[in-house]
């Protein structure tokens, strides 16, 4: 009798075992990450002076963006391509996104604010899809993504779900990723949907990371950064980038430290009743996390949050050369109007990194012109006047770029 309830025993086991695989195998497979990482301990990384753009770049282009009464840009708060055309978000001011040419020629406005077909009420973030040629772009107050033609015709509108709110998205290989902001509705940080609008990847439990639930007051800066062949993410308090390759996520970089901020000290500092806990947080001497990510080749620049202070750090996936420096000592010496660009790079372009130029940068330029021949008679910048457009500045990578140390 015994040896018989061990048989049945064992045969609703392996019942139990089939019937998770057959229904947790969704869940399984979009948690999945792979363990090949490269792993970096901060606390014995050197800082190393002053890093020059000139070490990681070896020159730059200033475009202009035609200013038209069409075309009226306040801020310049996301820049994205697809085929040789410039797509600007102006979320801020005029609440619009734009199409220029490559040569910052304006072309035409992508939708309109509105509540009809192709009209959106807050464009909060845009993407494209080179291949496909689609432009997305997320409507923050009526939770939509709006599809686009490469030349802003109005294709279709994908109505989310109530538990996904996007801080940014992604178009990539025919799907939407979407960097959701954390509530009570939103049981994941990291959403994908596809064009008709049903989730088919969900990563992140919205306890990650540490904790931090209310993260609605934080810069979207670079979640997303996409490369030729990859998509990368990171997200507040992460210190990982991961690669989003066919639903799954490989994480590609990992900052360790023993001085990392852990949730039960999170949530000491993160008290609702208090507005300045934003302001405690980030001058917290811990490892906070990734806060900005760009790649262009086989370079990596990552900035990140340590000890109250933000840091750069280089790395060249091909050579292993690293260097790490304080974000104040990652200076432009190419531009020499702004010592510094404001904010990290947006996106890439072939072998460019993307910047804009606006507010007090381009104040800064404006100056420069006129004390500088040379650069005012490049590309029509000598007209440029405080009533134009801004500008977006692209620096064209090293094919070696100058990384001393070795890690």
């Amino acid at each position: 009798m015994k040896i018989k309830n061990t048989i049945i025993l064992k045969t609703v086991i392996k019942i139990c075992f089939i019937f998770a695989c057959l229904f947790g195998y969704s869940q399984i497979r979009n948690s999945d990450f792979s363990s090949e990482s490269i792993g970096i301990d901060v606390d014995n990384l050197k800082t190393n002076g002053i890093v020059y753009f000139s070490d990681i770049f070896d020159s730059y282009e200033i475009i202009p963006l035609e200013t038209t009464s069409e075309s009226l840009i306040g801020k310049i708060n996301s820049i994205r391509f697809i085929k040789d055309k410039i797509i600007v978000l102006d979320r801020s001011i005029a609440k619009t996104v734009f199409l220029f040419d490559i040569n910052g020629k304006f072309i035409t406005k992508i939708g309109r604010i509105g509540k009809g077909p192709g009209e959106y009420l807050s464009p909060s973030s845009i993407s494209a899809d080179e291949a496909m040629g689609i432009i997305a772009v997320y409507d923050g107050r009526l939770n939509s993504v709006l599809l686009y033609g490469i030349n802003g015709d109005y294709i279709k509108s994908i109505q989310l779900k109530s538990k996904v709110a996007a801080k940014s998205i992604e178009l990539y290989k025919g799907e939407i990723y979407i960097s959701n902001f954390i509530h009570d509705l939103s049981p994941y940080l990291l959403y994908s949907i596809d064009l008709d609008g049903d989730v088919t990847g969900e990563w992140f439990p919205n306890t990650y990371p540490k904790g931090f639930k209310d993260n609605s007051q934080i810069s979207p800066g670079t979640i997303f950064f996409k490369t030729d062949k990859n998509l990368r993410f990171r997200s507040f308090l992460m210190n990982t980038v991961y690669s989003i390759e066919s639903h799954s996520l490989k994480s590609i970089i990992t900052l360790n430290s023993n001085k990392e901020l852990k949730q039960e000290e999170l949530v000491k500092i993160y008290d609702n009743s208090n507005s300045n806990n934003l302001v405690k947080l980030l001058k917290n001497e811990k490892l906070i996390g990734i806060s900005g990510y760009s790649e262009i080749n086989d370079l990596v620049i990552l900035e990140y949050l340590n000890h109250a202070n933000k840091y750069v750090l280089f790395y060249d996936r091909r050579t292993g050369a690293m260097n790490s420096t304080k974000l104040l000592n990652f200076q432009d010496d190419m531009t020499n109007f702004s010592g510094k660009i404001m904010g990290f790079f947006h996106t890439s372009y072939e072998d460019k990194l993307i910047a804009p130029i606006s507010g007090i940068l381009m104040d800064n330029l404006i100056e420069k012109l006129k004390k500088d021949p040379k650069l005012s008679s490049w590309n029509n910048l000598k007209n440029l006047t405080h009533n134009d457009n801004p500008c977006i500045v692209m620096y064209k990578c090293r094919k070696t770029p100058l990384i001393n140390c070795r890690w």
